[in-house]
This record gives structure tokens, sequence and C-alpha cells, in this order.
């Protein structure tokens, strides 16, 4: 049985993507409506909303993940030896050392594997990564998917929203099938394609004479990844139900250039779930208590005065009376019209301040320990992680297996195709350290800290040497902290030669110059 085209599954799953999609639009019409509008809508038909809540919330939660999910001056994965591997790489240590040669073998693998993450760090900032993943993990707070697309050729990757890709998963979520639709030029299609469009595939795509179509005119482009039985995907083009010469590849799942990230998971469902939509109902009706509160504010605002029919004070005369003005007439014969809502008014507006402060707390807008710019800390970075580990309950840590995972090893595979990097032995797997640990190697450095304070507390200090292995733990200390050890740390050599001019030295305070200059002679 042949496959369908590109076209028709993504016709079939667009169905079930209906109501994810309708989800999206609600939660964005709450928050962000410019982040996920309908097809229909432009810029200037989209809603506008009576409150900042939702957007101001969007922002610092989206913000606050990108800075400890991907901090910007810490490499966010780390290399590391599987276990056997690294016993072994220690007992070499440990032989080298009864050798009385100097145990560095450990050290150094670190060092070298320390390299690579800085490498895959100044990749992700300088080919675009940044600005990529900050827009997707707004769609994925808003709506709980989006798409990146790493197109081949082009200078940067691209992050899709629901109403350009659709999905199916396993009911492991394990991902099946994946396509996304772009629209591009007649003439761009044709070129895609090597010849030009058939009278059959214009008319299929909606042209319904042949030879109307102009350059200006949009056809789609289907890009589409179906996985094997073998566990790979099938990766390839298609454009009017014909396939792209060139664009047909087998894949393996961290090579494929296509990646659906999904904000909470849902086993069994093709598409996650945001967060937004766990404060929807807060978000509705702080958005209609709002709405409320301005119109009622702006009605009570209007000023409109009343004259007693009879009177001798002319209407005339006050209507078109100036500020400040004489005007001859009774003061009782004046009233002002009052709506006489205060109470209800201070009932709305004190259910709107509990709305507030209950999303406040949700959205984490009321801590700010990080500050403005890139440059901040490591302290601030475990702090923010900590604030979403409680603040989302256990979803902070998922993310580095939905979001950060996925762009990790796509971020490798990436390199060692371009020849930036070699390839990994299987003993090293990229490691993700999330959630109350450190990002980065810098928990190691905290560890090791930890370890010498204890060790002091315990050992007597002129008694450490006996024990511990200064050289290594410097220089582990320096790889954990992303330092270049050999900028910082002496060789074995310099440390003789030092060694060497402090005893001379000594030799000549306690025994004299000249008892020095006849050992010379000698």
């Amino acid at each position: 049985m042949n496959a369908p085209t590109l076209k028709d599954e993504y016709a079939r799953l667009e169905r079930d993507r209906y109501k994810v999609l309708e989800r999206a639009h609600k939660n964005a019409v709450l928050t962000v409506p410019s982040i996920q509008p309908r097809d229909y809508q432009s810029s200037e038909d989209l809603p506008q909303n009576f409150q900042s809540m939702g957007a101001r919330g969007v922002a610092n939660l989206s913000s606050k993940l990108l800075l400890s999910l991907f901090p910007p001056t810490m490499a966010f994965m780390r290399l590391e030896l599987d276990p056997a591997t690294l016993e072994e790489l220690i007992a070499e240590d440990a032989r080298l050392a009864e050798a009385g040669e100097k145990p560095k073998i450990v050290s150094e693998v670190q060092a070298a594997l320390s390299e690579i993450e800085k490498q895959a760090l100044s990749e992700f900032d300088t080919e675009g990564w940044r600005p990529v993943v900050a827009e997707a993990l707004r769609l994925l707070v808003v709506t709980g998917n989006c798409v990146i697309y790493d197109r081949p050729g082009a200078k940067s990757p691209t992050v899709l929203d629901l109403r350009q890709f659709v999905a199916k998963r396993d009911p492991e979520n394990r991902l099946k099938t994946l396509i996304i639709r772009q629209g591009i030029s007649v003439i761009d299609a044709e070129a895609y394609l090597g010849h030009e469009l058939t009278r059959a595939q214009l008319q299929g795509e909606g042209f319904p004479e042949y030879g109307t179509e102009t350059n200006e005119d949009v056809i789609d482009l289907y890009t589409g990844a179906r996985r094997t039985e073998e566990g790979k995907f099938e990766f390839f083009q298609e454009i009017a139900g014909e396939i792209v010469s060139g664009s047909q590849n087998l894949v393996e799942p961290k090579d494929l250039p296509l990646m659906h990230l999904q904000f909470s998971p849902v086993f069994g469902e093709s598409y996650g779930r945001s967060y937004i939509e766990d404060y929807q109902a807060d978000l509705l009706v702080l958005e209609q208590l709002s709405r409320a509160l301005a119109e009622g504010a702006m009605i009570m605002s209007k000023v409109v005065f009343l004259v007693r029919p009879g009177s001798s004070t002319k209407v005339s005369s006050i209507s078109s009376a100036p500020n400040g003005s004489v005007r001859v007439g009774d003061s009782d014969d004046i009233s002002a019209i009052q709506a006489q809502k205060g109470g209800d008014m201070a009932v709305a507006y004190s259910q709107m301040q509990d709305l507030k402060t209950a999303l406040a707390k949700a959205f984490l807008l009321n801590s700010s320990v990080q500050r403005g710019g890139e440059r901040v800390t490591a302290e601030e970075v475990r702090f923010s992680a900590m604030e979403l580990e409680a603040a989302l309950g256990g979803v902070y840590s998922s993310l580095a297996e939905t979001v950060q995972r996925p762009l990790v090893e796509y971020l490798y595979s990436r390199m060692k195709r371009t020849g930036k990097i070699t390839a990994l032995p299987k003993e090293v797997k990229p490691v993700i350290a999330t959630g109350l640990e450190a990002i980065s190697r810098n928990h190691q450095a905290v560890r090791i800290q930890q370890f010498l304070q204890s060790i002091n507390q315990s050992i007597p200090p002129d008694q450490l040497i006996q024990y511990l292995r200064y050289e290594s733990l410097l220089a582990d200390l320096a790889t954990s902290l992303n330092l270049p050890k050999d900028q910082y740390i002496r060789t074995a050599e310099e440390i003789q030669q030092i060694m060497a001019a402090q005893q001379q030295q000594s030799a000549v305070e306690n025994l004299g110059p000249d008892v020095i200059r006849a050992a010379a002679q000698q």
C-alpha cells in the first residue's frame, strides 16, 4: 500500500489538531493575541485586552525559563563519561601515581569535554538559536506546542506555531509523523522541482485555469518526517503531490531538523498542554472585571448637569459658561448626575486585586533576583531554577526532556556534521543539569569546595598533602568553573623550578653567600 502524500496526510491530521488550535487561540486572546492569531486576522483585527497581567506574566515566565534552561554565560549541558569508563580512568591515574608519575588522565579528559561544551554554547549563541528558543518558549507557555525547523542552507533556524504544522505521536509519546506547511511563490516552487508545474498540479493547488497563475501566487511546500520500523525518520519535501528531488533522507532521531517541542506532554495525545490553560479561568475573570471597571470608570467620570424645570437659571447660560466665569442663578436649581455605584465598583476592584495577586505568584512576578542584561551570576541562575521548580510543580524539570534534550542532541549532531567537533565516543553522553541542581558544571565546583571544607575540619592542615592530590583538585575545580586550567595552574616543571629557587634562597640565607660561592667553585 502506497503511503499518502504529505498534503493528504496533513489534511487528515489537521482535523485532529482543531481543538488544540482553538485552545491556543483562547489562551492567546487572554495573554498575547499576536502570538497565536487566527488565519484571517491581521494585526489590526487582533482583540485589545483591558488588562496586561497575562502579557507580563508570559514575558516574565518565558524569560526566566530561557535564563534557567539556556544560561547566556554558562554551558547549559555537560558531557560526561559513563561510570564504568570513569572508574577505569581513575584506576589508571592511581597506577600512574604509584609509579611516581603525574596522574592527569581524568583531568585532561574533563578539560577536553569542557572545551567541547564551550564550543556548543558558542554555536548556540552565534548561529541565531537563542532568539529562536526565546520565541519558542513564549509559544510553549501560551499554546503548549511549537516546532523548530533548522532549514538546510538557512542562516538560522525558524520557529513555527500550531497553524503551520501537524503531529502524530504514539501512546508512549514518541513522535511518529510531523509535517509542516509553508507558502512559497510559484516560481520558487518550480525552482525546487526543477520544471514548470503541470496543469493538473496547478488545478490541484486551487488554480482553476491553467496559465492564470502569477509569480505572486502562493503554493504550499510540505516538509515532513515519518518514523520507520527501525526507529529512524524518513525526511522529505513535497510540492503539488511531487517529491522534491534531493530532499529525501533517512536520518536518526537526533539528526532530524524538525523538532516538535511540548510544554507539558500528555501521554496518549499528540500535542502538549500549555501553562496558561491552568490559569485560563482566572485570566478570563480578570479580563471581564478589568473591562467592567474601565467602562464603569469612564461612565462615572462623565459630568452632566441637570437644571430644575421652571427655574430662573437658564440652561444656555450654564452650558456656555467658560471655566471660572460668573453667572446669575440659584445653586439649588442645578445638580450633577451621580452614578452612585462606588460600592459596587469597590467589590469588583477588590476581587480584581485578589486575582492579580494570585496570578502574580503563578507567573513569578513578585520576586526578582535576576538583574537586567546577560551578565548574570551562577547563584542567580540557581535561584531562578529553584523558583521555577517550586512554582511549576515539577514541569520545569520535565522541560529538560521535552525542550532541552532534543535541542542539545541536535546541536551536537549539527556540529559533528559541519566538522566543528569530532564524533563523540559512545562512552560520552550529553547530560542535562536542571532543577535544584545548578546549571552546567557549577554544581561540581560547589561539591569540591564542600569536600575541601569537610576535609579541613577532619584532618590537620599539615597532613592534608599526604591524602590529597592537589593538582587534580585544582584542575577539576577550574574545569567546573569553565576556566582554562593551563592559564591559572602551574605545570609540574614550573613547580619544581619554584621549589629549587626557594631551596637555593633558603640556603643563601642560612649558610651565607661565601659558603655558596665556595661550593660553586668546587
